[in-house]
């Protein structure tokens, strides 16, 4: 799935395309393409080479200036501190929450998040962005179960809240 106005469909790429090379240099999987993408600046053309249908096709994709800044996790839940969650870019074919960066030494490293994480839903209730993470927060649950997608392959964590809140 391409969201609606992302960059993937701004750029022409539609649901079942298959990323095979950026700027001429081959790639094998989406985080490859995603950081030969993240390498360019805004402005920048990317040359992107796909298959659909299966047949090769190339597009020229003016890069954007970078997303807003992200969501800090603390504010989100204690159990997110030390995580920042951003909505998901480039050519990934879900919606949610991305984690754009995670500290080694904080409680969303240690409850299992790491950075390209996908939360795609929390307590089986889709995420579509990370306000919408926040919004979803409620009091008095024992556990958090996100549903997030990591390298492509989809995972759940069961967080358990801190007795404090």
């Amino acid at each position: 799935m391409v969201s609606a106005g992302s960059p993937a469909d701004r750029a022409g790429i539609v649901a079942g395309d298959v990323i095979t090379t950026v700027d001429r240099e081959s790639v094998g999987t989406m985080p490859e393409a995603r950081t030969k993408l993240g390498l360019l600046k805004p402005g920048e053309v990317a040359h992107i080479t796909l298959l659909r249908n299966a047949k090769a096709l190339t597009i020229h994709a003016t890069l954007a200036s970078p997303a807003p800044q992200p969501l800090e996790g603390g504010a989100i839940s204690p159990e997110l501190a030390g995580a920042a969650f951003g909505p998901v870019q480039y050519f990934v074919p879900v919606t949610g929450a991305e984690v754009v960066s995670v500290e080694t030494d904080s409680n969303a490293w240690d409850t299992g998040f790491r950075k390209g994480d996908i939360i795609r839903s929390l307590d089986q209730e889709p995420v579509t962005s990370p306000e919408q993470l926040l919004s979803m927060m409620k009091v008095g649950r024992p556990n958090l179960l996100f549903n997030i997608v990591r390298n492509g392959e989809a995972i759940f964590l069961v967080v358990p809240v801190a007795a404090t809140r």
